[in-house]
């Protein structure tokens, strides 16, 4: 049976349109979601191509950024309306990351055991070829559930749900009570900001955990500045770039851990292996030492007043 994105995508994007300034939150909100949504079923379909990993990671950012999208914009819609979208949408980015962390585990060590001696490379190679397994497994999964009828209504009420004008919107609850674009917008910027700027009263006493929940407001940050890219001056881009580089210092440092994670959850079946794998392991909690070490100056940069002033000119424009 043809994918669900076959028939579809074609009419999605004869709907796609920029947001203005006018728009109301709701129907801004329907153009973030329905661009982001033609996005996901874009790489949905080079999940057969030639390059089904990249089509894995991007139909995996298409997800976030719809998640991120739902809860920036969920005070605009009636709950009933997006919660079976939403649990959908859940599963689907799930399936997708588990995926995604084993391409980048199986990636990392590959690199490794192309650079290791005998021994090094039989131990990585047990370890490759038992996430391989797995990474199967889950792919099968993956592939079950975008064939699934239940993937396909997702994707008809979804379809419905970003190209029917007021559908499942809130009416604000009078003319005084913001609800165009316009005068959201910059308070929902700064409101966003305010959640990553608000870790400078525990940095730089850090721990990995911080650091991740850090990193997850970033790019809720990044992708509300991106959303409305469109409407802000172009000092944007610049400060977009900015808020990239933080999110992708402590991205190196998730990877770093997840790494360290499945590694301890597999130490008893490595038995054999422990002498060669121990430096490797050492390597890791050396790399995530440094990263950790060095944030400090990474977060005072983003911090600076030329850096923060990129957003504040950005947002002057809209009037």
């Amino acid at each position: 049976m043809p994918r669900t994105y076959d028939k579809r995508l074609p009419i999605l994007q004869t709907h796609l349109h920029p947001i203005l300034a006018e728009d109301t939150m709701p129907e801004a909100g329907r153009k973030i979601l329905l661009n982001n949504f033609v996005d996901m079923l874009t790489h949905e379909g080079g999940l057969t191509g030639d390059d089904p990993v990249h089509a894995i990671h991007q139909m995996r950012v298409a997800t976030r950024r719809l998640r991120s999208a739902f809860q920036i914009l969920a005070a605009y819609y009636h709950p009933g309306k997006i919660q079976l979208l939403l649990k959908s949408l859940k599963y689907t980015a799930r399936m997708l990351g588990v995926v995604r962390d084993l391409d980048v585990m199986i990636a990392r060590l590959k690199d490794l055991q192309a650079s290791g001696d005998e021994a090094q490379k039989a131990a990585f190679e047990m370890l490759i070829q038992r996430l391989t397994r797995k990474q199967n497994t889950f792919r099968a999964h993956l592939e079950d559930w975008l064939d699934s009828r239940e993937y396909r209504r997702f994707i008809k009420q979804f379809s419905a749900f970003v190209t029917e004008s007021g559908s499942g919107a809130l009416a604000p609850a009078n003319t005084f009570v913001p609800h165009q674009v316009r005068h959201v917008v910059p308070t929902l910027c700064y409101e966003q900001l305010s959640r990553v700027r608000a870790y400078d009263t525990v940095l730089p006493n850090t721990d990995v955990e911080l650091l991740h929940n850090l990193r997850i407001e970033c790019k809720r940050l990044r992708y509300t500045l991106t959303f409305f890219n469109g409407i802000l001056g172009t000092t944007v881009s610049e400060f977009i770039d900015e808020v990239k580089r933080l999110q992708e210092y402590l991205g190196q440092l998730n990877d770093l851990v997840t790494m360290q994670e499945y590694l301890q959850s597999v130490e008893n079946n490595l038995q054999d292996h422990a002498d060669v794998l121990a430096p490797y392991q050492e390597q890791l909690n050396q790399e995530a030492t440094t990263l950790i070490a060095g944030f400090e100056e990474v977060w005072l940069h983003f911090n600076k007043r030329a850096v923060q002033r990129k957003l504040s000119d950005a947002l002057l424009v809209m009037r």
